[in-house]
């Protein structure tokens, strides 16, 4: 079934979105010995098109949103675009309450 949906995808030019939310790395701050991690984050697999799946993780009050994608597949501009519109909403949400 799967595989058949993804071809109905491919000849009608469409992706296979997906999302992945990783959620924390971790709720206490890392350490390696006595040296503090100052930024992780969870990378998602890397998809040939049409399949998409960017994922998203957060560390230390820090959303990163990234996407694996073959260039063969899919330009960078794409990618770049679509994952700066969901920035820019991102960043439009009232998060006061």
């Amino acid at each position: 079934m799967f595989r058949g949906l993804r071809h109905q995808a491919v000849a009608q030019g469409l992706a296979s979105p997906y999302l992945s939310n990783f959620g924390e790395v971790s709720k206490t701050e890392l350490k390696f010995q006595e040296t503090e991690v100052a930024d992780a984050y969870m990378v998602p697999p890397i998809m040939f098109s049409p399949g998409f799946m960017p994922g998203a993780s957060a560390y230390r009050e820090t959303l990163t949103l990234m996407v694996g994608v073959y260039e063969s597949t899919v330009e960078a501009e794409t990618v770049e675009t679509f994952l700066n519109r969901i920035a820019n909403e991102l960043r439009n949400v009232d998060c006061s309450g």
